[in-house]
């Protein structure tokens, strides 16, 4: 593994859950596809756009600050249904 080069910073990641209900709502993380709740996936420490989108829902999107301090903690969203 390559090691690394001392004065750079130190990128960090952790695992991070994402949950929806119902499920099966797409995430775009930075306005990237990633995949279909309930997923986990490893992002960077830092901050994040998050979207979910089902449809017949109302999306959701927020910004969420991955930090060494709630990095183990899982996101949990209740989607809205369109009236």
């Amino acid at each position: 593994l390559p090691q690394p080069v001392e004065g750079e910073p130190r990128l960090m990641a952790t695992t991070f859950q994402f949950k929806s209900q119902p499920s099966g709502a797409k995430v775009f993380i930075d306005g990237h596809p990633i995949g279909e709740t309930p997923l986990d996936m490893e992002l960077l420490f830092g901050k994040h756009e998050v979207w979910l989108a089902l449809p017949g829902h109302l999306d959701w999107k927020a910004q969420i600050n991955l930090t060494e301090e709630n990095k183990s903690r899982p996101i949990s969203f209740r989607l809205l249904p369109i009236e």
